[in-house]
């Protein structure tokens, strides 16, 4: 079992160390991160959050949220390419571990929920960003104990919504330990967790008032012409303890 604390951290070290080329924002996100770190281990009263606690599941068990959700990304499949057709499960590139470890790692110490409810990931062509919206799509319905979790991956048209939807449903099909462990059933135009009233799906423009979003994915944002989806997707989540408002885009 990899940790997966350990692998964020020292991704962090490498960027701010200079051994791995970094933009400006990445390196800013690491500085926060370091510096957090600091801070929480200070115990200062104003800072209220820690990293990748030991939590506890509703049915009792001890999790990491860091650590849970970095497993659980690479229980998933790849369903493209080489990888796919001879079977292997995703394995996250270091910079995929700091992400995860970002959002789902920092904790409120008191409340016991997420610090952070929105994530913009600004990411090159080519490099997997839909399947990681995918796999964080799939985490928050099935797995983030959510009762009735509403996950979107909203875009401007159908196919750009199907762009992080599809690869999410084929890897739901293509794992069946996944569909057992959360009963999911894989539909042709959502994903349902029957037991828990969760769902998964695409959505193309603005969403209903009805919606109320544990999970936002708002694809390709440089290409929308108006924030409409995105601040109906922001407004629409008042009812949630720990919603994420997820936005990738090419960078």
């Amino acid at each position: 079992m990899r940790d997966f604390e350990a692998i964020a951290n020292q991704y962090v070290a490498d960027v701010l160390e200079g051994r791995r080329p970094a933009c400006k924002w990445e390196r800013l996100a690491c500085e926060r991160h370091r510096r957090d770190l600091a801070r929480a281990a200070s115990g200062e009263d104003d800072f209220p959050y820690v990293f990748n606690p030991e939590l506890q599941l509703l049915n009792g068990k001890p999790y990491r949220p860091a650590q849970r959700v970095c497993q659980f990304a690479e229980l998933l499949p790849h369903i493209k390419g080489d990888w796919a057709a001879r079977g292997e499960l995703i394995r996250l590139d270091p910079w995929q571990v700091f992400i995860l470890a970002s959002v789902f790692g920092w904790i409120h110490r008191d409340t016991g929920k997420r610090r952070f409810r929105k994530a913009d990931l600004f990411v090159p062509r080519k490099n997997a960003k839909s399947t990681l919206a995918a796999v964080i799509g799939l985490y928050l319905l099935a797995a983030d104990d959510e009762f009735g979790a509403e996950v979107y991956s909203g875009a401007t048209s159908r196919d750009q919504a199907h762009e992080v939807f599809r690869p999410a449903q084929l890897m739901a099909r293509m794992a069946h330990d996944f569909r057992a462990r959360f009963g999911v059933l894989v539909n042709a135009s959502n994903l349902a967790v029957p037991d828990t009233h969760g769902k998964f799906e695409p959505l193309i423009g603005k969403p209903g008032d009805g919606a109320s979003p544990s999970c936002a994915i708002v694809d390709e944002y440089h290409e929308h012409a108006t924030a409409e989806l995105y601040d109906t997707m922001a407004t629409g989540m008042g009812a949630r303890s720990q919603p994420l408002l997820l936005v990738i885009t090419t960078a």
